[in-house]
């Protein structure tokens, strides 16, 4: 499968400030993590300069040739990649759907009353997912029906977790399995804990020796994260 790119900016004058960070990022991660990446660059990160992009691939190219400081990837690195990689947080990976359907099924945010897997092999509800060549799907969601071997019917795929959720959103029958930083803060979707699913990993990653702003930036967040 040829994966295109999905880029939503494009990268203008990145090099003009050296006390700028440039970054590409998973466009979903920059979404529901900005203000936190923001307060630990303290202001070095700006919107301007963060490229965003649908898949891993296209941020490690972009920080291999230089073209960005940082990237934000989800998952692993490629098979002997030689940049350097720091995870940031490992995402719960949650079963969630329409206030309309959380009804039916006796959903309260954050509990798992073991209706996600009643829910899977309802035949009045369909899933709906990321397409196939996204972490999401072939890291996580997909490895996880195989194993409790569950086989959802799909109402539809996008290459939007976006566009996903206002899919569910929008109807009375559908469910998904999304991180949980995706879905928590929307007040359209209820979600529930699932067991054994491998969560989204997301982690830093550069290539060489990194500038002081970029050194700065890394530790400032890690604390952020223990603290």
């Amino acid at each position: 499968m040829k994966i295109m790119p999905i880029f939503l900016k494009t990268l203008n004058g990145l090099k003009a400030n050296p006390e700028t960070l440039t970054l590409a990022s998973i466009t979903s991660v920059w979404d529901y993590h900005r203000e936190a990446f923001m307060r630990a660059s303290d202001q070095a990160i700006l919107d301007q300069n963060v490229t965003r992009a649908g898949h891993s691939d296209e941020i490690v190219t972009l920080v291999e040739n230089g073209s960005v400081d940082l990237g934000i990837i989800t998952y692993d690195l490629p098979r002997g990649s030689r940049l350097s990689r720091q995870i940031w947080d490992k995402e719960a990976m949650v079963l969630a759907a329409s206030n309309e359907a959380a009804r039916k099924l006796g959903i309260a945010d954050g509990k798992d009353h073991g209706w996600g897997l009643a829910a899977l092999d309802s035949s009045e509800l369909r899933i709906v997912m990321l397409e196939k060549g996204y972490g999401v799907r072939d890291k996580s969601v997909d490895p996880f029906l195989i194993e409790i071997k569950r086989k959802p019917s799909v109402f539809a795929e996008f290459d939007s977790i976006a566009q996903i959720k206002d899919t569910v959103a929008a109807y009375g029958h559908l469910i998904t399995i999304l991180p949980l930083p995706t879905v928590e803060k929307d007040p359209r979707l209820r979600w529930a804990s699932l067991r054994g699913i491998a969560p989204r990993v997301v982690s830093f990653i550069w290539g060489g020796n990194p500038r002081g702003t970029v050194k700065s930036f890394l530790a400032h967040l890690k604390r952020k994260k223990t603290t």
